[in-house]
């Protein structure tokens, strides 16, 4: 309990009562504080707050640390409270320990695949609000955003790719999002930006402007895009490539339940 009180100076803790910060005495000590903490009967900024603090605590050994992270991201407070999310989001991407999983993914070797997850589902959320809801702005007028959001849970990955107009206007909002300003990548050969969805066997290509939805399949959007975290400004015409993709399902009447369909004849369907 002294140590959860003392959570934003452990250290300073330690050398008042002249323990060895690094002895096993305060590892286990530090593990049962987070318990604590994650046994609370509510989930206010109090809590989160101490949580946050015994996290950032430098001495926990690898092991013990992943373990509690893992606790931490499948806990019942993350799931319903937005602000614990957005605490552990911040916490998490900034830290070198772990960082983005869909980039630092051997940080992450040793937290369930769960917990990994999870977190992902949290990115992913992130990156559609901020494509459909900042980049297309009101041009979302076919409800793109709320359809992409049902399928948050089954998302390996997605990802922004920007074009050179697109990244200078939205460069504030870029900083806000906490999982954008990390992993959006670039386009060239137009304004047009667009947004990948990768459900591992298909990947759904969105753009900016009314058009189509693009599905691909993953061998085949392979050769458009070799590797999907690549650095290089991607042409935007490669991927909008008419011999590659499964199909082309335009935003018109209909389109929510024609896409529906394609991704369910594949084995994607919306989350339960």
């Amino acid at each position: 309990q002294e140590i959860i009180r003392q959570s934003a100076s452990v250290t300073n803790a330690c050398k008042e009562w002249q323990i060895n910060e690094q002895s096993d005495y305060i590892i286990a000590a530090m593990e049962e504080a987070v318990n604590i903490c994650l046994s609370a009967d509510r989930s206010d900024s109090y809590d989160i707050q101490h949580l946050i603090g015994l996290l950032r605590w430098k001495y926990w050994p690898a092991e013990i640390f992943k373990r509690v992270i893992g606790y931490a991201l499948m806990h019942y407070f993350a799931q319903i409270d937005e602000r614990w999310r957005e605490h552990l989001l911040a916490f998490v991407l900034g830290d070198p320990r772990l960082g983005d999983p869909r980039l630092q993914s051997k940080n992450w070797v040793g937290i369930s695949e769960e917990a990994k997850k999870r977190f992902i589902q949290w990115l992913s959320t992130e990156d559609i609000v901020f494509f459909f809801e900042h980049v297309l702005g009101k041009g979302d007028k076919h409800g793109r955003k709320d359809f992409w959001m049902r399928y948050v849970g089954r998302l390996v990955q997605s990802r922004s790719l920007l074009s050179s107009p697109d990244e200078a206007k939205f460069s504030a909002e870029i900083k806000k999002s906490k999982g954008v300003s990390g992993s959006f990548g670039r386009v060239t050969g137009g304004s047009t930006s667009a947004f990948l969805l990768d459900f591992g066997n298909i990947m759904a290509v969105e753009f900016r402007g009314v058009g189509a939805i693009r599905l691909y399949s993953k061998e085949s959007f392979q050769k458009i895009l070799p590797a999907f975290w690549i650095r290089e400004a991607v042409p935007i015409d490669s991927l909008k490539n008419s011999h590659l993709r499964l199909i082309a399902i335009a935003h018109y009447e209909g389109w929510q339940r024609k896409t529906e369909n394609a991704l369910a004849y594949y084995g994607i369907r919306p989350d339960e």
